[in-house]
């Protein structure tokens, strides 16, 4: 085991991760696998509003994965390259998803609820108590959905785009979302504006809400603890 090499303390192990790193750290806290092999967590920039993929919609995934390296077995896997593997990876993440999970997108590849190893998504999971009661650090930085919001519309947001982009995620609650979040500024880019609305949904909004659910169910005291990383210290004192 690693401690043993490093002379850590396998009573003392946190797990920490950021980004996809931080939705692998509350896998570990929803399993019950791991109940018990780890004392405390920090989860970083973890995108909480993108969805963990059902069965099903990971068995297509590995499917169309399987077929752009034109394997049928992990055999014929071990043949290709890594700039083969990686390809395939990104082209098969492109592939259309789940349309009533527009946000699949952004993180086509994430842990599987298959009702064993990781038996509800993560909010679910919060919502039912059923999680690791251990104490936790959350943690984001400004501006968290820039990068999604970058790589999902590369060149340019217009309102048209701004309001089908909410209609599409947000549906029944579009009219409260545009209200809230109006395409701004009048003329331009819009992207900025589409940024500080992906922050609130996919990050800081749903992290204040696992931290609530912790709260509710936080029968041993242990330590919940949030901070943000802002360029204006403005910004962090609107959290």
């Amino acid at each position: 085991m690693v401690y043993h090499i490093i002379g850590g303390d396998k009573d003392k192990v946190t797990l920490g991760g950021q980004s996809a790193g931080g939705h692998s750290t509350a896998a570990h806290m929803i399993s019950p696998k791991s109940k018990g092999l780890f004392r405390q967590a920090i989860i970083e920039s973890m995108p909480v509003s993108l969805p963990f993929r059902t069965l099903e919609s990971a068995t297509a995934m590995g499917k169309r994965f399987f077929q752009y390296l034109n394997c049928e077995d992990v055999e014929c896997l071990r043949t290709k390259s890594t700039d083969d593997i990686i390809k395939a990876q990104l082209a098969a993440g492109k592939a259309p998803n789940n349309t009533n999970e527009p946000l699949v997108y952004f993180q086509p590849w994430a842990p599987v609820t298959d009702g064993d190893e990781i038996p509800f998504n993560v909010m679910d999971a919060f919502e039912r108590g059923a999680y690791a009661k251990v104490p936790v650090i959350f943690g984001d930085v400004e501006d968290e959905a820039l990068i999604f919001v970058m790589r999902g519309f590369p060149d340019y947001i217009n309102d048209v785009m701004y309001i089908g982009a909410v209609v599409t995620i947000f549906k029944g609650a579009r009219l409260q979302v545009l209200y809230w979040y109006p395409p701004t500024p009048r003329f331009g880019d819009k992207r900025p504006a589409m940024s500080v609305l992906g922050s609130d949904y996919i990050f800081f909004a749903p992290e204040r809400w696992l931290m609530n659910q912790m709260q509710k169910h936080n029968t041993q005291n242990h330590g919940i603890y949030y901070y943000r990383v802002c360029i204006f210290i403005s910004d962090c004192l609107l959290v």
